[in-house]
């Protein structure tokens, strides 16, 4: 519409993705009740999060259908596209970003990685939600 891909020819999509989308949706749910998106965030006090099986599944459908999106448009505008796992980048980030940087075509010498400024914040409660709604959700397939 704007004639971006004119403007920019050797746009790349590098595309985080998560292994894992139950845990993410899980992860986005408890941080949109507690207000708490990073770890350096105090988020609302006093505020337990209530598991909600049809807010998972909400997110788990928008998160799904934006991965379908971003893919569309690299097959559209016949863009170079490399999907980067998440948790591949957490494991080993020197070895994801001279992925990243070979597709990207950047020289990354002398570069090293640092240490995030955020912790992961998962915890106990992320469990239990993912655990019940992979039960719930399994019920509900079986019950058709």
């Amino acid at each position: 519409r704007f004639g971006i891909d004119k403007m920019y020819p050797s746009v790349r999509i590098i595309h985080s993705t998560r292994r894992n989308l139950v845990e993410q949706a899980v992860s986005y749910m408890i941080a949109s009740q507690t207000k708490q998106w990073t770890s350096k965030q105090e988020g609302e006090a006093g505020i337990d999060p209530v598991y909600d099986y049809a807010l998972i599944s909400k997110l788990l459908e928008q998160s799904a259908a934006a991965e379908l999106h971003v893919r569309t448009l690299s097959v559209l505008f016949d863009t170079r596209y490399m999907a980067v796992r998440y948790e591949a980048v957490t494991r080993n980030p020197k070895l994801a970003m001279e992925g990243i940087a070979r597709f990207a075509d950047i020289d990354l010498s002398g570069w090293k990685p640092k240490k995030p400024p955020i912790e992961k914040q998962a915890n106990d409660i992320n469990k239990v939600f993912c655990d019940r709604y992979m039960k719930d959700r399994k019920a509900a397939l079986l019950k058709g």
